[in-house]
């Protein structure tokens, strides 16, 4: 085999690699006990330790390490909401209690699928663009970064969010004003109960589109926040390669979250639920959307971690800076990063405990994670004797990414096993996830167990 077809066999790996991955942690997410906010820190973090496993020793120095972390922590505190939105693709918007339905263009819908999958998490893609380009912020930018983004989301929230539902999805604001109405307060525009009650989805749960319009507001105003946050890295911050990253990022998300929804329209009978779906894929359509949105945005972070990986400048070895600030910025991006997964692996257990399951699986379950925190406590004295350098010497920020990730997907893996499996059985979505594991540990066994060792030239 020539060199050439080696190394085109070597990207496709990293990028299936990737995309399995992020396809397992975003279904995990669902599935593990940790949904939502907490799911998305699991599903970021592990996301950044990829790229970061891939980087071939290019260390950006101190400054990359917190913002690694910051970005996943971002990336999960703005994770938003769907509402109804994933059915709409159907041509479905809403079905009454009497079964009478409410129709929108199923186009309309596959608009609102983008932007929900464009603003979904636009830092993560920020932090990913960072990792990989060559320029550093500063503290007081990249604060001013993480505020505009809350501002601009309210700001289109109180104004332009209105219209941009009426819109994108007219059917959405027509049925909302409708279900005011007949809650008797018609003489109020959707705007004005928005603003009434704003940001409170919850009030709106008992009128006719009320849910959905809340969110569709939300999430249109986001895609704005996202927009506005790569203008400011662009031309604030001028780091031209983060801003790019995060567009690609942010697209990637919106055609993988909208593509995977195929799973959820077919699932529910297709075009105005004509067509019922056999019952496997009914059973199971919720679980492969997840997972699909997953490894589709997985595919695409793996394709551009290569492109990355092949078009990075040879990395230089320098000397270190003094011990105690290595020390001091490793240890802190590594004890966040363990405290992280092993907060998201009890929060798993425990929610998995409180389903009638044999007491010998649950203690299972926690000799699993107590294995877990042995790594991750036996680690950085590896890492310290065979780098000698610490996490930030070409070579260590991969070693430690190398460790903590695998480590980390086999424990939760492990739980599923213990709790998911005999619950589900032969389920769909449960083969998808064994043969993912299975491939995974195929594919990067070899490159996770082995610790590479830093090159010394040009090292005194």
């Amino acid at each position: 085999m020539t060199a050439k077809k080696r190394r085109l066999l070597e990207d496709c790996r990293l990028a299936l690699t990737g995309a399995l991955l992020m396809g397992f942690l975003w279904h995990m997410r669902g599935r593990g006990g940790f949904g939502g906010m907490l799911g998305m820190l699991a599903v970021a973090l592990g996301m950044l330790l990829f790229a970061a496993s891939l980087t071939k020793g290019q260390s950006r120095g101190r400054a990359t390490l917190p913002w690694l972390f910051a970005g996943a922590a971002l990336t999960a505190v703005t994770a938003g909401g769907w509402g109804t939105v994933n059915a709409q693709m159907t041509g479905v918007l809403d079905t009454a209690a009497d079964g009478t339905m409410t129709f929108t263009p199923p186009l309309s819908g596959a608009a609102m699928m983008l932007a929900l999958g464009f603003s979904w998490m636009p830092f993560f893609g920020l932090a990913l663009g960072y990792l990989w380009s060559g320029r550093e912020w500063r503290v007081k930018n990249a604060l001013a970064l993480t505020a505009l983004y809350p501002v601009v989301e309210l700001l289109c929230k109180a104004s332009l969010g209105h219209g941009l539902v009426a819109l994108v999805s007219p059917a959405s604001a027509a049925l909302f004003r409708e279900g005011l109405a007949r809650a008797g307060q018609a003489g109020l525009s959707a705007w004005g109960a928005y603003m009434q009650h704003f940001n409170h989805a919850a009030w709106a749960e008992d009128i006719a589109g009320g849910r959905n319009y809340f969110y569709s507001v939300e999430i249109l105003s986001r895609v704005l926040a996202a927009a506005a946050l790569l203008l400011f890295t662009r031309f604030v911050l001028k780091d031209k390669k983060a801003a790019q990253t995060g567009l690609l990022i942010s697209c990637f998300a919106a055609l993988g979250i909208t593509a995977a929804d195929l799973f959820l329209f077919f699932g529910r009978g297709g075009y105005h639920y004509e067509s019922p779906a056999p019952q496997w894929l009914q059973s199971n359509a919720w679980e492969l959307w997840e997972y699909g949105t997953g490894f589709f945005i997985g595919l695409g972070v793996g394709l551009l971690a290569v492109c990355a990986r092949k078009n990075a400048a040879p990395a230089t070895a320098t000397a270190p800076e003094p011990g105690q600030k290595i020390r001091r910025s490793a240890f802190c991006f590594y004890g966040l990063t363990a405290a992280a997964f092993a907060y998201l692996l009890c929060q798993s257990q425990l929610d998995w405990w409180e389903q009638p399951v044999p007491l010998r699986t649950a203690l299972l379950g926690w000799a699993l994670i107590a294995a877990f925190l042995a790594l991750l406590l036996f680690l950085p004295l590896l890492l310290w004797n065979k780098h000698r350098r610490g996490l930030l010497a070409p070579g260590g920020l991969p070693g430690a990414a190398g460790w903590i990730l695998p480590s980390f997907a086999a424990a939760l893996f492990g739980l599923y096993v213990l709790y998911e499996l005999p619950a589900g059985g032969y389920a769909p979505s449960h083969w998808v996830m064994l043969l993912t594991a299975l491939l995974l540990a195929a594919a990067q066994a070899p490159c996770w167990i082995k610790l590479r060792k830093p090159s010394k030239k040009g090292v005194k």
